[in-house]
């Protein structure tokens, strides 16, 4: 099979989107308000609230396509920088910086149409992970929610229910029957009664976001099993007083959405043994890896979250709602500049160059490589390590 390029599933599921006369919703900035302290680590739907001021109570109904770059800072702790002074835990499929898309489109509707988008959004997703990508079918393990009592699986850090009321949810029969219609078998389709299959958002940014059924979409690769892409269906409104949710009703809309990650799909696809070796990694790593004698995994992934930071932003780590208090993002911001220190003005140059010509679908970051390279200066000067690169005479504007 002819190999599977990001640019070519990325013209791909533009055509689709407009054959489906879905709206091209175009990226947001990963800083954004409905994550405070935190980067944009979903498809980043402000612009439903920027259009009718609210999610759960919007008139009408949206039917878009939307290709989004995010950041997993969870991802980037566990998988590359380690947690708590310890090493981090090994991974070749996992990156905190990769672009989402969504594959058959997001629909947000009303609960009479809820039967025409639902068996709809199984059949757009298989139909392109197995006839467009080439995937084989036998190779699929995909996880429903088994049912069961809200305060069974939805805990506090104290391992104590989350919340003060509690509801008992059925089992997702019909994503589980939906799958033996598309051919799976029973084998491949296994019960998760835990969050991952069942979204329950309690945003720290008090907005209210629906609740509802979730199937995880793996695959087995050279690496192992390797969670691919997800299906959502929302269908609950959460009830709040004074802030607080106390209570679960069905919403009169449904949200119905699908999607991915660009890069781990071509990583399966090509039947690649990491992640870095997709194409629009690979150059980058392979620079650093040739130049960073540490980590050149950590150095590779801190400087595409930076230059992807500076892109959207400018280095203004503020958001429209909390324009005094973007001190948890600085924080991360300054630790992932950290790690590229080492890399000296020359190198670093080199490599914001290479991550910028191997992503060509964001110009930006071509864009913004002055100011990442001034930004990272900056912050080397503050940390006294400016004398030192001065001296190697690598820093150029």
């Amino acid at each position: 099979m002819e190999k599977v390029t990001i640019g070519g599933l990325r013209e791909l599921l533009r055509k689709q989107g407009e054959k489906e006369k879905l709206e091209l919703v175009p990226p947001s900035s990963v800083v954004s308000w409905l994550y405070p302290g935190q980067f944009a680590f979903c498809l980043n739907e402000e612009f439903i609230w920027d259009r009718y001021g609210t999610f759960i109570d919007m008139k009408g109904e949206e039917h878009f396509h939307k290709i989004q770059p995010v950041i997993r800072w969870v991802d980037f702790t566990e998988f590359f920088m380690g947690e708590k002074g310890g090493p981090p835990e090994k991974s070749d499929s996992h990156l905190a910086h990769f672009d989402m898309v969504t594959i058959g489109g997001g629909h947000i509707i009303p609960k009479k149409d809820y039967k025409d988008y639902s068996p709809k959004i199984y059949g757009e997703m298989f139909n392109f992970l197995i006839n467009e990508l080439g995937l084989k079918k036998e190779n699929f393990i995909i996880t429903y929610f088994p049912g069961g009592k809200l305060s069974a699986f939805a805990k506090n850090t104290k391992g104590k229910p989350k919340f003060r009321f509690d509801h008992t949810f059925p089992e997702d029969l019909e994503s589980k029957q939906k799958l033996f219609e598309l051919g799976f078998t029973k084998t491949q389709i296994k019960k998760d009664f835990s969050r991952r299959c069942f979204l329950i958002p309690d945003w720290v940014c008090g907005e209210i976001a629906p609740w509802g059924y979730r199937n995880e979409i793996n695959y087995r690769a050279k690496n192992g099993l390797v969670d691919i892409a997800t299906i959502e269906r929302l269908t609950w409104r959460p009830v709040y007083e004074n802030r607080e949710i106390t209570s679960i009703k069905k919403w009169d809309k449904s949200f119905i959405i699908a999607g991915a990650g660009f890069e781990r799909l071509v990583m399966i696809a090509n039947n690649l043994e990491k992640i870095q070796e997709v194409e629009n990694i690979k150059t980058l790593y392979d620079f650093i890896k040739s130049n960073e004698n540490g980590n050149p995994r950590l150095v590779t992934e801190s400087l595409r979250l930076v230059h992807r930071i500076v892109a959207d932003t400018n280095g203004d780590l503020r958001d429209s709602r909390s324009l005094n208090k973007p001190s948890g993002r600085i924080e991360k911001f300054n630790k992932l500049k950290r790690n590229l220190l080492n890399l000296g003005g020359l190198k670093l140059k080199k490599a914001l160059e290479i991550n910028a010509r191997i992503n060509p679908w964001h110009p930006k970051l071509k864009e913004s490589i002055s100011k990442t390279i001034e930004i990272i200066k900056d912050y080397a000067e503050s940390q006294k390590d400016w004398k030192q690169l001065k001296r190697e005479k690598q820093f150029k504007k």
